[in-house]
């Protein structure tokens, strides 16, 4: 009843009472734009195409989320925003495109983290998200206004909405469930990892025929929370639907690219000219690059492990490229390396040897060579059981010794580390102590923010725990990560972060930290019982790796200091720092 009243009064509201800001001929702002339905009202950023003033020509529209980073063109600058003004413009010059009013809803004044709230969906009826509240608000309040005001097209065909991170995941939504609103959506590094890959699994089940909306979806090659893996996920579940890969669907991968706006802004020229193109370009070529090193000439899955990926690179007219989810991939020698068949794109380890990989897209062909290896044929060093359990309280003289070495990075001064590990029939212990002559120690900010030691932790059996290769994001069923950090004690007020608020670490987890006159101690103790789980019965091995972090002051540069070379990195080869118990 709240609501209905709310929205009743806003479209009671005069619609010229709103203020309209213009900045040249080519911007209006709509400041305070009612919204109360959702988290807030908020300033709406309009871009008007070249000739818009001088025209009646009628437009295409496209609504993007987190509106305040959209547009350059309103404070003249470059770089600094997404700049999909700056980029709509080159397509235009170029006459690649049709021409379209871009509209840039920025987030609620009123809510701190109000866009986590509007862009989410409400996964349960305790969660905060509420898109279909946010979607009313674009569907009835703010797109009737922008339709009466300005010359837009409003049909669903010429309707788009587009957004990154969270406003990715914002976009599939809104698009995918009101095909009769949005024709269009491009999704940039959306946030589909949520609730583990919840949304991915509901529209695979949900038994909805193809729809005529067309849907970009991108991701960075060096994406947050494995967005670079889950969304081809589904691109192939709209595949399965019906949807056409370089038709009406398309998935591109940014290489180098990190998570956030910088990485929109590079994709954001593809993006818009996939959904505003005049006519489909023409296939020119296929290249065959491994997400583990694009810039590698062959897959070598030791040290790609569980980025043993390949998405065609399938390269059209115009300096335009996608990667092509669906292409026909095929492996000569099966007795070295095999095809993934619930996974796109996933090269899985057979055994030692070397096969070709080729792939078919469009009639065009490409291969590549693939390297196995002789799965468990690596080093594991023995790990003993302690006859008297160690106090986990930070304090090292429980310990004889600390055979492991964690070397200074090559860019620090002096920080570096020794550690030892040990078990008896309840924990797995690891203990740590770090050299560092100059410690930044912040009790008042998250345990991350400061110098620190963190324990990384697989357990899985074989092979998922020698090809394991990701961070902990969106891994956390199957990682764990514990961290600490000198500011922690007893009445500290030091937050420590967990790496996923979807599966917590376990209960009986213990860890300490201690500071002494060289820098620091730390000690872990991780649950038996725990280990069992995650290896399906009595555990007999894990991978292990140490990482301190190096703070020289109280901000950046930071450095990290590795026992293994860091899990994702190509220097990281297949079950590096494996223990086996005696």
């Amino acid at each position: 009843m709240i609501w209905f009243a709310s929205t009743g009064l806003l479209c009671a509201q005069p619609r010229d009472e709103i203020v309209r800001q213009k900045t040249g001929d080519r911007y209006e702002t709509l400041v305070n734009f009612p919204a109360e339905a959702t988290a807030g009202p908020r300033d709406i950023h309009i871009y008007l195409p070249p000739g818009y003033t001088s025209s009646k020509e009628r437009y295409r529209v496209i609504y993007f989320h987190d509106g305040e980073g959209v547009f350059g063109g309103l404070d003249r600058s470059r770089g600094v925003f997404v700049d999909a003004d700056y980029a709509i413009d080159e397509l235009l010059k170029e006459k690649l495109v049709h021409p379209a009013i871009l509209v840039a809803v920025t987030n609620t004044k009123r809510v701190a983290g109000g866009r986590s709230i509007d862009l989410v969906p409400r996964w349960s009826p305790t969660s905060p998200g509420r898109i279909d509240e946010y979607y009313s608000f674009l569907a009835t309040q703010l797109k009737p206004y922008i339709d009466s005001h300005f010359r837009t097209r409003p049909e669903a065909e010429s309707t788009g909405v587009s957004g990154n991170s969270l406003g990715g995941l914002a976009s599939f939504y809104l698009a995918y469930r009101h095909p009769e609103t949005f024709g269009f959506a491009g999704c940039t590094s959306p946030s589909l990892w949520l609730m583990d890959s919840k949304l991915v699994g509901e529209v695979a089940r949900d038994g909805k025929a193809k729809t005529a909306t067309r849907f970009w979806l991108d991701a960075g090659e060096r994406d947050s929370a494995d967005i670079e893996t889950v969304t081809p996920r589904m691109v192939k579940v709209l595949a399965d639907k019906g949807w056409t890969e370089g038709d009406d669907l398309a998935f591109q991968l940014g290489y180098g690219h990190l998570h956030g706006r910088t990485a929109q802004r590079e994709r954001m020229r593809n993006m818009l000219y996939f959904l505003l193109r005049k006519e489909r370009p023409a296939v020119r070529a296929i290249a065959l690059r491994p997400l583990a090193d694009p810039h590698a000439t062959h897959l070598r899955l030791e040290t790609a492990g569980d980025r043993a990926y390949i998405w065609p690179e399938v390269q059209y007219e115009h300096g335009f490229f996608l990667n092509a989810v669906t292409a026909r991939l095929h492996i000569d020698d099966s007795s070295v390396a095999t095809l993934d068949s619930g996974e796109p794109g996933r090269v899985r380890n057979a055994g030692p040897g070397r096969t070709m990989l080729s792939a078919e897209f469009s009639g065009l062909k490409a291969q590549i060579p693939v390297e196995g290896y002789r799965a468990g044929d690596y080093a594991k060093w023995p790990l003993s059981k302690v006859n008297k359990s160690p106090r986990v309280d930070g304090d090292l003289e429980d310990w004889s010794a600390l055979p492991f070495a964690i070397e200074p990075s090559p860019r620090s001064a002096s920080a570096h580390a020794r550690f030892a590990t040990a078990y008896d029939d309840n924990f797995l212990y690891v203990a740590v102590a770090v050299t560092d002559s100059h410690l930044v120690i912040r009790p008042d900010k998250l345990s991350a923010e400061q110098d620190g030691v963190e324990v990384w932790l697989d357990a899985r059996p074989d092979p998922m725990r020698t090809e394991s290769k990701a961070w902990a994001d969106g891994y956390q069923d199957t990682f764990l990560l514990a961290r600490v950090s000198p500011a922690m004690s007893a009445d500290s007020a030091l937050k420590i972060p967990e790496p996923s608020y979807r599966v917590p670490l376990p209960a009986q987890l213990m860890r300490a930290c201690r500071l002494n006159a060289d820098g620091y101690t730390a000690e872990f103790a991780i649950p038996v019982d725990y280990l069992n789980r995650m290896q399906g019965g009595n555990w007999r091995e894990f991978r292990l790796n140490v990482h301190v972090t190096d703070f020289v002051s109280t901000g950046e540069p930071k450095f990290d200091l590795w026992w293994q070379p860091a899990w994702r990195t190509m220097e990281s080869v297949a079950g590096s720092g494996t223990f086996r118990r005696q």
